[in-house]
């Protein structure tokens, strides 16, 4: 949207009123349903509102706060589906892992989450037996694993 208000005039009539008409129909309809309210959190006269405060309420509507703990439940119950490879795994987790603010530990975390739902009961007992096992090793194993898999049938 940054890009939209350096393309746009100066005029902050008509920077609102072209953001309106670009955004389309249904998005007027819905942005005729917020309320937009200041710093003390009084609501805005639609003709007081500025461009800005349009985005920003739209944005805010679009991309609504998440849930922390249903993400983390998420997280923690996803396993390996039938089927799915290692990287479709991983990239998964990591993708999950993006919502559940585990900041430092985030890496061990997605580590630990393979370590227990990866299909192979094989892979995790050789994952188990490495000392210092990190995320990195941990997906190098993985994948050489399954690369390997149909030599070990």
């Amino acid at each position: 949207m940054a890009l939209y208000l350096d393309l746009t005039v100066d005029d902050a009539v008509k920077k609102k009123k072209t953001f309106l008409y670009v955004i389309g129909e249904d998005a007027r309809k819905v942005y005729e349903t917020l309320t937009i309210v200041n710093n003390d959190n009084a609501p805005i006269a639609e003709k007081n509102r500025t461009v800005e405060q349009v985005m920003t309420a739209s944005e805010a509507y679009c991309n609504p706060k998440k849930n922390e703990t249903v993400e983390r439940h998420k997280f923690f119950t996803r396993s390996q589906a039938s089927g799915e490879t290692f990287d479709e795994y991983l990239t998964e987790l990591r993708t999950l892992a993006a919502e559940c603010g585990f900041g430092a530990i985030k890496d061990s975390l997605i580590r630990d989450r393979i370590l227990c739902g990866i299909s192979d009961g094989k892979v995790r007992e050789r994952l188990l037996r490495e000392s210092d096992l990190c995320l990195k090793k941990c997906g190098e194993i993985c994948c050489a694993a399954e690369v390997s898999l149909p030599y070990r049938r």
